[in-house]
This record gives C-alpha cells, structure tokens and sequence, in this order.
C-alpha cells in the first residue's frame, strides 16, 4: 500500500491509494508443481567415479647403516667422547642506552 502526504495548508491529511488487487484466472489445465528445492551445500561429496584411487608405492626399506654419516653418525661421535662445538648466543633483549 502507498501513502501519500498533500499540504494545502497548516493542516495536513493524508490520502491512500490502494493498488488493485490481483486477480485469479481459473482454467481447467492441469497445474504442475514446481521440483524441490536442491538440497543444501554442505556435507560430504558423493566419491568419484571409478572406485578409489590405488594406494601409494610402498618406499624401499634399507637393512644397512647409512655409510655417509648423518644423525647417526653424530651419536656414534658423542658416545665416542668427541667434544662438541661451543654456541654463542647473542642476547638482544637488553633496551639500548
């Protein structure tokens, strides 16, 4: 519904205009329904076509030490008695003056 406010004078008065109302054909077709509504986002996705995908290849195990050294060589080193190197920690959290 639409309002309308005119002023002729120091009083005012409001006047309505009503829309027309709609109007219902009746006919003797048949009336389809609309589908439903798709269902909601959300949810697990249906899985692929094709069945699941092959397991990854299994990596090659090896049975001998690491000849090239690595961690454990160092621990082979440490329990050796070899010395390991110093560490110099740099400390920044003192203000500047």
């Amino acid at each position: 519904m639409e309002m309308r406010k005119e002023s002729k004078s120091s009083k005012s008065r409001t006047r309505s205009i009503q829309s027309p109302t709609p109007t219902t054909v009746s006919s003797s077709a048949t009336v389809h329904q609309p589908p439903p509504p798709p269902p909601p986002p959300g949810g697990i996705p249906p899985p692929p076509p094709g069945g699941a995908p092959p397991p990854p290849p299994l990596a090659p195990t090896q049975t001998t030490a690491p000849s090239s050294g690595g961690r454990g060589a160092l621990l082979g080193d440490i329990r050796k008695g070899m010395t390991l190197r110093k560490t110099v920690t740099n400390d920044r959290s003192n203000p500047r003056v």
